[in-house]
């Protein structure tokens, strides 16, 4: 994703923040050259790991748990909107859409044992 250096947030607690708000995310994984995309709800623990740990739940049915390269990308989709040219205050400028989002990345662990997914 590009971010324009003027638009990136590195305050860790905002971003847990967002992620907190938003934690309907995408799960994009790479299954042996195809990639696969589940929308699912997170949660996040964030004094797990250096920058907090992600923990959700892929049914048994969805396939996409069953074969994937550990690393992973969580996409935490937020507010977005167009804007048109209009609105500048200069003639040579060009419509833009703004948006708001978190890439998260990272390795995923498959938790089976049912009474470490009961302490989750």
């Amino acid at each position: 994703m590009y971010i324009p250096p003027h638009s990136l947030i590195e305050d860790i607690q905002e971003i847990h923040s967002f992620i907190e708000k938003n934690s309907f995310a995408i799960l994009v994984t790479n299954n042996n050259g195809t990639i696969n995309a589940t929308h699912i709800p997170v949660l996040i623990e964030k004094n797990e790991g250096s920058y907090g740990t992600l923990y959700c739940h892929i049914a048994k049915a969805n396939m996409q748990w069953k074969d994937f390269d550990k690393d992973v990308l969580v996409i935490f989709p937020g507010a977005h909107h167009y804007i048109s040219s209009s609105w500048y205050e200069t003639d040579q400028s060009v419509p833009t859409w703004n948006y708001l989002s978190v890439h998260a990345y990272g390795e995923m662990e498959i938790v089976n044992d049912r009474d470490d997914k009961k302490g989750s």
